[in-house]
């Protein structure tokens, strides 16, 4: 068998796009989760009524190279987080552990979703 050489000629900006495609896509996979997960964020029927909810969309997905995260951001999220399946919700539909039940149920949905838009074009 011979020698074989290859070369390869970059288009202008592919290199960066293949090197940084998997930042995106991790991105975009939290923006979808947060997305998704919206309807099942609590929501109390209180004076702050909505609080949680809308610290969650308002504050978005934090983080960057490859390293994201999204959060309730009020100082009570994190012990509605625990709260079980035995807690009277006020609002049906929502639950403790909103992204996580929206992982289980829907990452490899989301997963998919985020590869398939994000492919090099």
């Amino acid at each position: 068998m011979s020698n074989l050489e290859v070369k390869v000629s970059w288009k202008k900006g592919a290199k960066e796009k293949i090197l940084t495609r998997g930042d995106v896509i991790t991105k975009d996979v939290a923006r979808q989760t947060l997305d998704r997960t919206y309807p099942t964020i609590p929501l109390a029927k209180t004076v702050n009524s909505g609080r949680l909810r809308l610290s969650s969309m308002s504050g978005g997905v934090k983080g960057s190279d490859g390293n994201y995260y999204i959060g309730s951001y009020t100082s009570y999220a994190k012990y509605v987080w625990v709260m079980g399946s035995g807690t009277n919700w006020s609002t049906p539909g929502t639950n403790g552990k909103w992204y996580a039940r929206t992982w289980l149920k829907e990452g490899i949905s989301i997963l998919k979703n985020s590869i398939e838009r994000n492919w090099l074009k």
